[in-house]
C-alpha cells in the first residue's frame, strides 16, 4: 500500500532535531539561542511523533490489532534496551526494575507510547468532552510539576522529586495527550474541516518561541522545558499542514531512517564526545548528526535480516 511520503520526510526532519536537541547546539555560542532552540524549536520533535502515533492508531480498532500493535512495541523496546544495557545496568535490582520501567534516555518514548496507546486505546468509545478533560488534566499536570519544580520553591527534596524529569516527562502526561490528538484528527477528519497554511505554522512558531524566552527571562535559563503549552496547537497543526501534502510512495526507507537515527544516536553520541571536543557544538553536532544517518542506513540494512531493529 503506497504510503503518504510526506509524514515520512517530516518523521526524518524530527528526528534530526532531537539529535540537535541532545547535542546542546549553540551551547557555547550564545546562551539565550541555544534555551530557544533546544527548550524551544527543538521540543516539537516528540509531541509531532506521538500526534502521527496516534492518528494511525486510530486503525487499532479491535483486541487482536492492540495485541498485534502492542507486541511489536515492546519487543523493539526489549532488543534496544538490551543494546543499551551496559549504559544503564547495574547490581541494585529496584534501580534497574526501575530502569525498565521508565526506559533508558530516548528509550522511554517507546514505552510511554506503548502504555500511552493502552489508554487510548481503553478511553477510544468515551464521550469527546470526558476524553478532553482527561487530556487537559494530565498534560497541566505535567507542565504544572514542571514549572514549580524549575522554580525551585520547595526544599531540596520535594524540589528534586519535582525536577526528576520521569516525573512528568511520562505516557501519562506526555504521550497520552499528543496521542489522544492525534486519535481525535483521524475519527473527527479534522484535517479535512481545517485549513493550515505556512504563515499560521509561521506564526504558531512565534509563539512556542514566545513561551520559551518567557520562561528563560523570568521562571529558569538553566532547566530544560520539555513541556511548552504552545505544542498543544503546534503539533497538531504541522502534522495537518504535511497530512495535506500526500506524496504517495512504496517506500519505508525514510521512516526507517528516522527511527533508525532516533534510536542509535545517543550511542553514537557517547562515543564521538570521546574524542571531538562536544564543547564545540556546532561541529559536534554535525558529526553526531553525519555518524547517525551513515549508522542508519546500516541499521535499514541489518533489520532487513534482523528483524526488530526498527
Amino acid at each position: 500500500m503506497a504510503r503518504n511520503v510526506a509524514i515520512d520526510i517530516l518523521k526524518l526532519c524530527l528526528s534530526l532535531l532531537v539529535v540537535m536537541l541532545h547535542c546542546s547546539l549553540f551551547k557555547d555560542v550564545n546562551a539565550s539561542l541555544y534555551y530557544v532552540t533546544v527548550n524551544g524549536i527543538c521540543r516539537i520533535a516528540v509531541p509531532v511523533f506521538l500526534v502521527i502515533t496516534g492518528y494511525y492508531f486510530f486503525y487499532v480498532n479491535d483486541f487482536k490489532k492492540l495485541i498485534k500493535w502492542g507486541k511489536r512495541l515492546l519487543i523493539l523496546y526489549l532488543v534496544w534496551m538490551i543494546l543499551y544495557s551496559s549504559f544503564w545496568f547495574s547490581s541494585s535490582l529496584a534501580e534497574n526494575i526501575k530502569n525498565l520501567f521508565w526506559g533508558y534516555f530516548v528509550l522511554w518514548y517507546l514505552i510511554g507510547t506503548f502504555f500511552g496507546g493502552l489508554l487510548v486505546y481503553w478511553l477510544r468509545n468515551y464521550s469527546l468532552a470526558f476524553q478532553i478533560g482527561l487530556v487537559a488534566l494530565c498534560f497541566l499536570t505535567g507542565y504544572t510539576i514542571q514549572i514549580i519544580g524549575n522554580l525551585h520553591v520547595y526544599p531540596r527534596g520535594i524540589d528534586q522529586l519535582l525536577n526528576e524529569s520521569r516525573n512528568y516527562r511520562n505516557f501519562l502526561m506526555v504521550c497520552f495527550p499528543f496521542m489522544m490528538t492525534g486519535f481525535w484528527i483521524n475519527k473527527y477528519k479534522i484535517n479535512h474541516k481545517i485549513n493550515i497554511n505556512i504563515y499560521l505554522i509561521a506564526c504558531l512558531f512565534l509563539l512556542l518561541i514566545f513561551e520559551s524566552f518567557t520562561h528563560y527571562y523570568f521562571i529558569s535559563h538553566k532547566e530544560s522545558l520539555d513541556l511548552l503549552a504552545a505544542l498543544l496547537l503546534v503539533a497538531p497543526a504541522i502534522f495537518i499542514f504535511t497530512l495535506k501534502k500526500d506524496i504517495r510512495s512504496h517506500s519505508k526507507n525514510i521512516a526507517a531512517l528516522s527511527t533508525a537515527i532516533y534510536l542509535i544516536h545517543p550511542m553514537i553520541m557517547f562515543e564521538v564526545a570521546k574524542k571531538f571536543d562536544a564543547n564545540n557544538t556546532i561541529i559536534f553536532t554535525t558529526v553526531v548528526l553525519s555518524a547517525s544517518i551513515t549508522l542508519g542506513y546500516l541499521l535499514i540494512f541489518l533489520n532487513k535480516r534482523i528483524k526488530y531493529l526498527l
